[in-house]
């Protein structure tokens, strides 16, 4: 059983911000990840004002491994989908910036851009199934494509890999009703952030995430309508846009 008394909580703030000791650092990382799979203990996290402020530092890190960033990531996304922590993450100013504009800047990457236009074309010339959304992903290999293609696609899916953790941040924190109205005041990206992993056509596993956090979204009529007057209202639509948007 993992206690973590006030003498525990410091020394893992001092090997989180540890950035001369790559090993202990990496170490605490893992720690704090496992702790945030743990109900009962998981609340240090977010309660002790240092852990939280040090792993929100680790998370800004852009300088980061990929292996050490990943696990910060699914480390939010526990602590993101727990029932008493939530109502916190979903107020860190800092936590749901940092999704969105991950989301912003992984999905306007050329390689990611490129990669999602020629996926476009492809799935359009193969009939797919009632329902099927034209994305692929690593796990699905029904289709061939030339080795010039999957390489592109494999490069644009490891972005991607980045932006899925995040989306998964921010459909945790709309799952829970009483999130929705603030993050949808608050951060004005918000939809169209996940508009952009809606349309993508590189990663299934972020199209279905971006499903699930616009379904939420669309849970609540009133934001809804909200959601609306604010796209028809906007001077930056044009009748183009309005014709051929998302519906959904």
């Amino acid at each position: 059983l993992l206690v973590m008394d006030a003498g525990t909580v410091r020394v893992l703030v001092a090997a989180l911000g540890d950035d001369e000791h790559a090993d202990l650092n990496h170490v605490a990382i893992l720690l704090a990840r496992r702790i945030s799979e743990l109900p009962h203990v998981s609340s240090v996290l977010v309660f002790e004002d240092s852990l939280f402020e040090v792993l929100q530092d680790l998370l800004e890190f852009r300088h980061a491994s990929t292996q050490l960033t990943k696990h910060i990531l699914h480390l939010f996304v526990n602590l993101s989908g727990h029932p008493k922590l939530h109502f916190k993450l979903a107020r860190s100013r800092r936590l749901v910036f940092f999704a969105i504009e991950t989301i912003l800047l992984v999905l306007n990457t050329d390689i990611v851009e490129q990669a999602s236009r020629k996926m476009h074309r492809v799935m359009k010339s193969v009939p797919s199934p009632l329902g099927e959304p034209h994305v692929i992903s690593t796990k699905r290999k029904a289709l061939p494509f030339a080795p010039a293609l999957s390489k592109y696609v494999g490069c644009a899916l490891r972005h991607v890999s980045t932006a899925v953790p995040c989306a998964m941040i921010i459909a945790n924190l709309l799952s829970f009703p009483e999130n929705r109205a603030s993050i949808f005041s608050l951060y004005p990206d918000l939809v169209r952030a996940l508009e952009l992993c809606d349309s993508q056509k590189v990663s299934i596993r972020l199209w279905e995430v971006a499903r699930c956090a616009i379904d939420y979204l669309h849970d609540d009529e009133a934001m809804l309508e909200t959601q609306l007057l604010m796209h028809f209202e906007s001077p930056t639509v044009d009748d183009a846009t309005v014709k051929t948007g998302n519906s959904a």
